[in-house]
């Protein structure tokens, strides 16, 4: 009985992988929400402090938002269609450009930026949050911007072109909520 049981190993393995796919993808279903009820941050760093910077973020979220979401971009390596749709990002000045289909000007966003910008032919995209020089940037206890052993780069917020809020004014409010954050 024993020799026929671990015979058929293998059918075992693929009934357990079977099922943690699919109880994933049933929690996934119940935690998730909408595009239009939630908000969502991609941040071009993989040293991140993802949940507390959502949680620091969700304090002043929007009426309507039921999820604030952060993610690195590692986050989404097997799913860029969802990355394109973000509300805002974070990336550092030598991938911006990369990126720059994904982002659209800040003239078009509403939002004050104060300070240095980001220029793609000489239209502004993106407002600097961090400062390479002075090592100085906004939510610098949630995003580390400089590893050891990188070359320091200055990094921008951007708000994302394909964004479900790009009219009703919820992703400006999670910037300027990102703003109160040092």
């Amino acid at each position: 009985m024993l020799k026929n049981l671990f015979s058929q190993w293998y059918k075992y393995v693929l009934w357990a992988l079977l099922s943690v796919f699919f109880w994933g993808w049933i929690f996934t279903l119940l935690t998730d929400a909408r595009p239009a009820q939630k908000l969502v941050l991609c941040v071009d760093r993989p040293e991140l402090r993802d949940e507390a910077l959502a949680d620091a973020l969700s304090e002043e979220k929007p009426e309507g938002i039921k999820l604030v979401a952060v993610h690195s971009f590692d986050y989404y390596i097997f799913d860029t269609e969802e990355l394109r749709c973000a509300d805002l990002y974070i990336v550092g000045e030598n991938k911006a450009e990369k990126y720059i289909a994904s982002f659209r000007p800040l003239a078009e966003t509403g939002f004050a930026a104060e300070g240095e910008t980001w220029q793609h032919e000489g239209m502004a995209y993106g407002w600097k949050v961090y400062d390479a020089a002075s090592g100085e940037g906004l939510a610098a206890s949630y995003i580390t911007y400089a590893a050891a052993g990188e070359t320091p780069q200055d990094y921008y917020l951007f708000f994302g072109a394909e964004s479900a809020h790009r009219e009703d004014g919820k992703a400006l409010r999670l910037a300027e909520a990102l703003r109160k954050l040092s």
